[in-house]
């Protein structure tokens, strides 16, 4: 079960674990936390800390040149 935000107007917003898993499949190589960060606007510390979790879960796995979802 994923665990999201509601916002302002009630509507879900995907958490930054979401996020970034979702960045990852559309692109289909590995990525680095930069890309990431670019792409997706969150915060560089952020991206870092929820790939650690990502990989903890198996949902992701680090490459010599990025990351990739699993």
């Amino acid at each position: 079960m994923s665990i999201s935000r509601i916002g302002s107007r009630g509507r879900r917003r995907p958490i930054a674990k979401e996020i970034i898993l979702e960045y990852l499949k559309k692109v289909g190589k590995p990525a680095t936390v930069r890309e990431i960060v670019a792409a997706t606007g969150l915060n560089y510390n952020t991206v870092r800390g929820r790939l650690q979790q990502l990989k903890k879960e198996g949902k992701v796995k680090r490459k010599d040149n990025g990351w990739i979802a699993v």
